[in-house]
């Protein structure tokens, strides 16, 4: 299991870098653009379909996985938190499956959209004629890379389940638990001092 974990945290490291040149990049072009824009009346033709339909994709998509095992999506737990172990882990389980459902579905319906867009070479008209693929393409990359990394995660937790070994399988709960109270201990500290 760990070198599985290993190839996929690679891979979702390589995706989150290339998450953070996209963003990097449109803000290089948005710059670029205003200055040639109020400094010589030239704005860049190019730079509004390129964020729009390619770089604010990228932004996103490929750095779902890693923010996921980052631990870095916004969870409302209220409720979990208030759970008995055994709860917390079939809850835990649950939520595993049916997220992974989810993403696996947009991961086979996005690729067949990507691929017939390409198939039928589908572009965006403008300037340049931007080729639709390029754009669709990071929607079943970046949900399918977290489709792999949910079902890693519900496999795990589903061998320590049959091995009886509740410390290793609140390991992961926990850790989002601490996250939490971390951050609602320092909002209360905050609105305190104000």
């Amino acid at each position: 299991m760990q070198a599985i974990d290993n190839v996929l945290t690679r891979i979702e490291n390589a995706l989150a870098a290339l998450s953070l040149i996209s963003v990097f990049v449109m803000m290089l072009l948005v710059s670029a653009d205003a200055v040639s824009r109020y400094l010589f009346n030239a704005p860049l033709q190019v730079q509004y379909e390129f964020t729009t339909y390619y770089l604010m994709v990228i932004s996103i998509l490929p750095a779902l996985s890693w923010t996921y095992r980052m631990q870095g999506h916004i969870r409302v737990n209220l409720l979990e938190l208030m759970m008995p172990t055994g709860v917390r882990v079939a809850w835990r389980l649950i939520s595993l499956f049916l997220s992974f459902l989810l993403f696996a579905a947009i991961t086979w319906y996005s690729g067949i959209f990507a691929y017939e867009v390409w198939a039928d070479g589908d572009a965006l008209f403008g300037v340049i004629d931007w080729p639709v693929w390029l754009a669709r393409i990071w929607v079943p990359l970046g949900t399918g890379v977290l489709s792999l990394r949910l079902a890693f995660d519900l496999i795990e937790t589903l061998i320590a389940m049959g091995r009886g070994d509740s410390g290793a399988l609140l390991e992961r709960i926990d850790a989002f638990d601490e996250i939490a109270q971390a951050q609602a201990t320092s909002g209360e500290r905050d609105r305190t001092a104000s």
